[in-house]
């Protein structure tokens, strides 16, 4: 049992598959109402419908965080559909298929842009709010390729 999260409000990004939706799935279990976000529908319908869907309070759809002004429309719509968030699981990353260490900038870019910047931008949304409510908790995931080359370098 984890202590002070049930009934808090959770955003699980890449919720889909794996980790993230072993995330989701936990939290709902311990009483969380979750919003859970992936780009694929079937992957959200079949997790919604594991932790009970919108009947026990979860949120969720399809949805790319990689396009401009995502935080901003993903904040907005659960702030109207779900409500504030107590607890954000920022679960993004990847190497985008980049594998050549010589690759333009414009790809180092857009795998700097999936694996921080999108969780930069989606705090700078969340945090604020839970700073006046004084409870909110963000937790980041990253690979071991954050601390040693184990795959493609961008």
């Amino acid at each position: 049992m984890i202590p002070g999260i049930a009934g808090r409000r959770a955003l699980v990004t890449a919720a889909g598959r794996g980790i993230g939706r072993a995330i989701a799935l936990t939290l709902a279990r311990e009483g969380a109402l979750v919003a859970v976000f992936s780009r694929t529908q079937g992957e959200i319908e079949s997790l919604l419908d594991a932790m009970g869907g919108a009947a026990m309070g979860h949120y969720g759809r399809p949805f790319d965080f990689e396009k401009e002004g995502a935080a901003k429309t993903i904040t907005a719509e659960l702030s109207e559909k779900f409500g504030a968030i107590d607890i954000a699981v920022h679960n993004l990353g990847g190497t985008l298929d980049i594998t050549d260490a010589l690759c333009s900038v414009a790809d180092w870019r857009r795998v700097w842009w999936l694996n921080i910047e999108i969780a930069i931008e989606l705090n700078l949304q969340l945090v604020p709010p839970m700073r006046e409510r004084q409870w909110g908790r963000i937790v980041h995931i990253a690979s071991t390729a954050s601390l040693e080359n184990n795959g493609p370098v961008p």
